[in-house]
Formats: C-alpha cells, structure tokens, sequence
C-alpha cells in the first residue's frame, strides 16, 4: 500500500519524516508493507512518537458503540492490539498500533478493571474478562517476597503403628457414635438389641478395609472353606458381619429433612463421618505447596449424584474436590453431590470451590496454592 503525504503530515514527527523522505527518494515506486508503515510511526520503544495529551480531563473515556468515529483517548503505557490483519493503512487509528517487537517486553501486562458504559460507570469487583471490563496495563515488575514462613514439625522419634495412624483420622468419638446409631437403628428397625461393643465395631471396620485389599468375587469367599481368608474369618464369624451390615448407621434418620425441603443434605446418613474426617485432615501440619483438584471414588451403584468422567481412571463414582499436598496427603475435601447443592456466586460455581476449600490455609504465610483451568478465572486471581 502506499503512504500518502497528508497522513505522514498527520503522524509523523519531523526526525521520522526525513527519514521516510530519505528512503522514498532511493526508490520512489517502493511500496509499503503494513509493518513497515507501522515501524516508522512508532519511537523504538514502542510507544507513540507525536501524539501528546494536553490535559487529562478533556479526554472522554465513553466509548459510543453508534458512534463510528469514536477515537479513544491515548495512554502511553498500553500495549494496543488489533485482529484486521488487512486493514488499509489509512484507517488504522492509535488503537489499531501494536508493537511488534520479536523480543517480549521486560515487564508484565497488568489487569485493572475499568467500567464498562453499560453499568453507569462503575466496575463491580467480580465481573467476566470482556475487553471492556479489563484495561491491561504495561508495569514493571517488582518480586513480592514469597519465602515461606510457616514450618513442619520434626518426625516423630517412633513410627505410629498403623492403628495408631488411622485413629487419628478415625478416632475414638467418632467409633462411640457409630456404634449408638447403629444400635438405636436395629432396635428402631426392627426392636432388636444389637449388641455391638467398641471393640467389635473396629474389627467390623477393620474387615471392610482388608476386603479392599484382599479381593475376592464375593465377601462371603472370605468364609468359604476353599477360599477362607483367616484374618477376616477368624477374627468374625459371617453371620455377625452380615448382621452389623445391615444396621450399620451414623445418623438418626428421624432427624433427616425431607427431600425437597430447606436444609436436605444428600450426605445426611454419612454426615458425622465426613465432617469428623474433615476435621482431623484439618489438624495435619500444612505443607507449602498444595493444589486443589477433582478425584473419583470409584462406584457403579444405584446413586443419584454418581458422575461420569470420561477421562479419570474410573470414570464412573462418586466426584471429590480436595485439596492435596505436594506428598499427596489430603488436608481437605467436599463430596460433589450436583449443581443444586454447590452455592453459586458471581465469582462462578469452580472459584467458590477454591475459596471454600482454601479457607483453612493459614494467612499470611506465602503458603502456593495450584490450581489447573477448570478452576482459573480473572476475578478468582484478583
């Protein structure tokens, strides 16, 4: 395309204009390309080289959308871009301008929200990441201190044994209130006195976590005289496994809301578990790096929140956020139970899962905190 004199009058300074002229005179049928139009109305550090603001408050920051002459006002520290790849020469405004230097710039781009027209001029703190909502800014860079300022405790100076690790995630209250409700269930059920003791209930749970290990077609094969597993037979007979299965509880169903109802909870029949597992994690020593993520428990049943994933290891089961240390060990997590039970927000369902399972992070200790895409939004960050 070629560059006519009124608009080099209009955007060049006097030093660009000699040189244009310099070059035009060794080959006066050269054509230029955008970029190198570009090139000479730019200063090399690439801001614009004859455009001065005289006075801030005549600039008029509303854009008009009816407006087709609308010129935004210039600031020198923003990075403009433009998608028209073809645009003639001749319409491309300040805005159009972009620095094509190879090298990135020495400094980020920053975000601040700005107003859109629409909202009577005024930005709210959470808002979707449209172009008018947010103005990137050119900033220097300034390193915050990050250095971690909690600690772990020493290692213990002897191993926990496994019973012991496991009472401190399942512990002593938690096994009394199992074994009530199991209790008060047979005998709401059908008027039988159960009779299970302390030390029954934890071989009954202990069993349930051997199964898992030591699988087997059925659970009575742990019984059978062909494929007996010792340490579950001998520990309980069958019929008496069957039996505390089949009254096992937690809660007092009498005191569960409706479905449909204020105050229904999926989870009601297992809530006393989750919110006593939920409390020991909270008391493990936190490491620095943590990351907030979905994992599947795997199941098949008949449930109503079952998700399916197609791309987890075991697509089908139960949907977990948690978050997780660099180790792996789990500081905190909430069971996924549909859109209807998770509160939504302006900041969106994904961020108000960050901020609900960060809450225990201690403040002010430069503690990371990892997340992937499915999460990230800009009002989240800021």
């Amino acid at each position: 395309m070629e560059l006519g004199a009124g608009t080099r009058g209009a955007i060049m300074s006097k030093r660009e204009e000699r040189l244009f002229r310099s070059q035009t005179t060794r080959n006066a049928n050269h054509i230029f390309s955008r970029d190198e139009a570009v090139q000479y109305t730019l200063e090399p550090d690439g801001e614009l080289s004859d455009l001065e603001i005289e006075d801030e408050e005549d600039l008029d920051y509303e854009e008009d959308d009816n407006d087709l002459d609308w010129n935004p006002p210039v600031d020198p520290s923003l990075e403009y871009n433009v998608d028209e790849d073809d645009l003639p020469l001749s319409s491309l405004t300040h805005v159009h301008i972009v620095n094509r230097s190879a090298s990135p710039p020495p400094y980020p781009l920053v975000a601040s929200v700005i107003s859109d027209p629409s909202t009577s001029g005024t930005a709210t703190p959470f808002q979707s990441s449209s172009s008018r909502e947010f103005r990137w800014r050119k900033q220097n860079f300034e390193s915050p201190d990050v250095t971690w300022k909690s600690s772990l405790p020493p290692p213990p100076p002897e191993i926990p044994t496994p019973i012991e690790y496991f009472k401190q995630m399942f512990d002593d209250d938690m096994v009394e209130r199992i074994l009530f409700q199991s209790n008060l269930y047979a005998m709401q059920k059908e008027g039988v006195q159960l009779k299970v003791t302390n030390k029954e209930m934890g071989q009954f749970l202990g069993i349930h976590m051997l199964m898992g290990i030591i699988k087997q077609s059925t659970m009575s094969q742990h019984w059978n005289r062909a494929t007996r597993f010792p340490l579950i037979a001998d520990v309980m007979p069958r019929d008496r496994f069957k039996t505390l299965r089949r009254f096992f509880h937690a809660n007092d169903n009498h005191l569960a809301v409706p479905k449909g109802q204020d105050g229904y909870d999926s989870l009601f029949k297992l809530r006393p578990v989750i919110d006593g597992l939920q409390a020991s994690l909270t008391k493990i020593p936190a490491e620095e790096r943590q990351s907030i993520d979905e994992q599947m428990v795997p199941f098949k049943g008949k449930l109503r929140f079952k998700q399916y994933l197609k791309d987890k290891p075991h697509s089908w089961g139960i949907k977990i956020f948690s978050r997780a240390g660099a180790s792996g060990i789990i500081y905190d997590f909430e069971v996924y139970t549909g859109k209807s039970s998770v509160s939504v927000t302006e900041l969106g369902q994904e961020a108000e899962v960050v901020l609900r399972l960060a809450e225990e992070i201690p403040r002010n200790k430069n503690f990371k905190l990892f997340f992937d895409n499915y999460y990230t939004s800009i009002p989240l960050i800021r």
